[in-house]
C-alpha cells in the first residue's frame, strides 16, 4: 500500500497527515488546514482575536459561542466530572488558583540565583 505524508506546525505542536492514496494528500491537507485554522481562531488563549479569549473577557456574563468553542468546552469537561464524580467545579478552582497566586511566597522560599537558572537554546 503507497502512503503519502505532510507535516507542518499548527497550534504549538507538530501536524503529521498520513493518506492511503497519494492523491489525495493535497485535498486532505487543504481539509485539515482549515480545520485547524478553525480551532485555533475559537480554542487559542493565546491570540487576543480568539473565541475563548473574548469568552473570558466577558468575565461570567452570558455570550454566545460557536457550535465548535461549545463542543472543545464540553469535551474538555467531560473528564473532570466523571474521574471526580461531579465533584471538580472549574469556577471554585480557579478562584483559589487566584487567591493561592495573591498570598506571599511561603517561609524560607528564595528564588534560583540566576547562575542556577537553566537556559533552553
Amino acid at each position: 500500500m503507497r502512503t503519502a505524508a505532510a507535516d507542518w506546525r499548527a497550534l504549538g505542536t507538530t501536524v503529521r497527515l498520513v493518506v492511503t492514496d497519494p492523491a489525495l494528500l493535497d485535498s486532505c491537507n487543504l481539509l485539515l488546514t482549515r480545520h485547524l485554522a478553525e480551532v485555533d481562531a475559537a480554542c487559542s488563549r493565546f491570540r487576543d482575536d480568539s473565541e475563548l479569549t473574548s469568552l473570558d473577557t466577558a468575565a461570567g456574563r452570558p455570550t454566545r459561542v460557536s457550535p465548535l468553542l461549545a463542543e472543545a468546552l464540553a469535551v474538555a469537561l467531560r473528564p473532570t466530572s466523571s474521574w471526580t464524580g461531579s465533584r471538580w467545579r472549574p469556577r471554585r478552582s480557579a478562584r483559589r488558583r487566584r487567591v493561592s497566586r495573591s498570598r506571599t511566597a511561603p517561609p524560607g522560599w528564595r528564588p534560583r540565583s540566576p547562575s542556577a537558572t537553566t537556559r533552553c537554546p
